[in-house]
């Protein structure tokens, strides 16, 4: 990752926009980003919720977190809210001051990764269909003409070029209703992939602010072990998925990281195996002691 401070004047964005309130916000959550890089957090790479928990949970709703990093502190977030066309992945609530229940921000949370980034059925294109579109049909709030969605990047690739598969993949979208395609815009000087984009609703413009968070390095593992799972358990990467999150697995690989990673595959899914029986044991246990 090259987070070195920039040039500003390479953020060409329109500059008659700026929504201070809200950059504010984001350049809280570019720390918890940091953070999760820096303790090397170690990541699914096919569950978004996963992340966004880890985004929330420990640093949003941390109240020692949050008063570092104002104006956190000054908004509650909460994940999965119902708006009118789905589930919102992260709401930031204005309450301090406090002016209704409809004063909030809406920030969509999507995975992106190198399979068909030029085609509408990889991830780009639905970063676009199940993102972009959400806000501009207003399944999803605008809030003071401002949204937010987060890209998860969870395998290598170069994002600016990502950024360009985007943009080329709107014009796919005539319901995206876009006005000006994603462009840089900077919030903090040490963040590179900040961009915002700009859509006709109601007919005015609205704002999307984009950024792209590198989890490329901290998915690896986690993906070796799913791959490895699928193989020798002989299930599908869904299935698997669906048990090792049953069974808080990826807290367990992160907890034993520095065991499991000295293993071979085989090695490894016998020990992941063995944790699951032993949780599955735990709830039953559990589940008779309640009788």
């Amino acid at each position: 990752m090259n987070n070195e401070p920039l040039d500003a004047s390479i953020f060409d964005y329109v500059k008659e926009f700026c929504n201070e309130d809200f950059e504010g916000i984001l350049a809280g959550i570019i720390e918890c980003y940091y953070s999760i890089v820096s303790k090397k957090t170690l990541l699914p790479p096919n569950d978004e919720n996963y992340i966004r928990d880890i985004i929330v949970y420990r640093y949003l709703q941390n109240s020692k977190f949050r008063n570092k990093h104002p104006p956190l502190c000054y908004y509650q977030f909460d994940p999965e809210t119902i708006e009118r066309g789905g589930r919102g992945d992260i709401r930031a609530l204005s309450v301090i001051p406090y002016i209704d229940g409809s004063a909030y921000y809406i920030i969509e949370c999507k995975r992106l990764d190198n399979i068909k980034q030029n085609g509408i059925s990889g991830l780009n294109g639905n970063y676009i269909s199940e993102g972009i579109d959400r806000f501009v049909s207003k399944a999803y709030p605008f809030f003071k003409k401002t949204s937010g969605m987060l890209g998860f990047v969870v395998s290598k690739m170069d994002i600016e070029k990502n950024i360009d598969s985007i943009n080329v993949l709107l014009s796919n979208y005539p319901s995206a209703n876009t006005q000006q395609e994603l462009n840089k815009k900077q919030i903090i000087p040490k963040f590179k992939f900040s961009y915002c984009s700009s859509h006709i609703v109601d007919n005015e413009n609205k704002y999307i602010y984009h950024l792209m968070f590198d989890f490329s390095d901290q998915t690896e593992f986690i993906a070796s072990c799913l791959e490895d799972f699928k193989t020798l358990r002989k299930m599908t990467r869904k299935d698997v998925n669906i048990l090792f999150k049953k069974y808080d697995v990826y807290d367990y690989i992160n907890f034993c990281y520095e065991t499991l990673h000295t293993m071979n595959g085989f090695a490894i899914v016998d020990n992941i195996t063995v944790y699951i029986e032993n949780k599955k044991k735990d709830k039953q246990d559990k589940k008779i002691c309640k009788y």
